[in-house]
Order: structure tokens, then C-alpha cells, then sequence
């Protein structure tokens, strides 16, 4: 890992193609603690499905599994995971995966997963979304700041 350091490049991990074809499971905590650039990708070769949002999820799944038989490896947050797979990744692609001044706006607007008995947070309905959002929960959807229809 550490020729990603030196030359800019990033460690990607598909988290539903680490499942699928048991192909090890990335250290997340480590690298990120390493200051290693990490992307999230949604390998569908190998993996079933294309919804980046799901990978969020498993990748915070994989990496307790990880620390639960190593350790020493430590498990990652969902904050960490939505991190690395908005604006760490979205780096990759240029100035994109933040809502910062001057970046892309590329978002997805999602709605109905509030709970009917507490009221839940913003962070508390992304990571509903993550786990357990299906595309009925997406009322819109952005790309560079235009609505795109599907």
C-alpha cells in the first residue's frame, strides 16, 4: 500500500465482490490512519448491485467483521464509511462528492424512512437509507446540479 501514498493513487474496495468471490477483507481503519486516499466501488462483475449507498453499509458490516477475527484490525463508522464513499471517492472524479463551494452538486433526496414512533436526525436517515433504503425511498436525483428523471 504504500505506492498509493507515494504516487496519489487509491486503495478501492467493492465490498459486495469481497463477499462474493472471498477475496479478503480490506483494513479501512488502518489504511485510512495510514493517510491512504480509499475508495468505495460497486464491482458489479463481481458483486450485485450498483448502489453505491448498499456498499456504504457493508463496508461498515465487513469491517467489524474484520476487527472480530483480527483485532487489530478496527472496524470503521458509518461517518467513516459515508466519507469514504462521498467525498473520498468522489475526488477520484474531480471536484465532486461534497457540497462544499465549488464542487459538483450530485445528490439523491430521500424520503419515508422516518420512524413513526421517534423522530430521527438527518445522519439517522442516511444510514436507515444505507442499511435498508430501496430506490422507492429516492424522490430525486442530481447530477452536476441538473435534476436527472428515470
Amino acid at each position: 500500500m504504500k505506492y498509493c501514498g507515494e504516487y496519489g493513487g487509491y486503495a478501492v474496495q467493492c465490498p459486495d465482490a469481497t463477499i462474493n468471490v472471498i477475496a479478503g477483507i480490506m483494513p479501512t481503519a488502518r489504511l485510512m490512519g495510514e493517510g491512504i486516499k480509499l475508495g468505495f466501488g460497486s464491482d458489479v462483475s463481481a458483486g450485485q448491485s450498483l448502489k453505491i449507498y448498499s456498499q456504504i453499509a457493508r463496508a461498515v458490516q465487513l469491517s467489524k467483521i474484520k476487527e472480530f477475527y483480527e483485532p487489530e484490525n478496527r472496524s470503521i463508522s458509518f461517518e467513516q464509511a459515508f466519507y469514504i464513499a462521498t467525498k473520498s471517492s468522489g475526488a477520484v472524479f474531480g471536484k465532486t462528492g461534497t457540497f462544499e463551494k465549488g464542487y459538483s452538486f450530485d445528490a439523491l433526496v430521500i424520503d419515508g424512512l422516518d420512524d413513526g414512533f421517534v423522530s430521527l436526525s438527518p445522519k439517522q436517515i442516511a444510514e436507515r437509507f444505507c442499511y435498508a433504503g430501496a430506490k422507492e425511498n429516492i424522490r430525486a436525483r442530481f447530477l452536476r446540479g441538473e435534476e436527472i428523471k428515470i
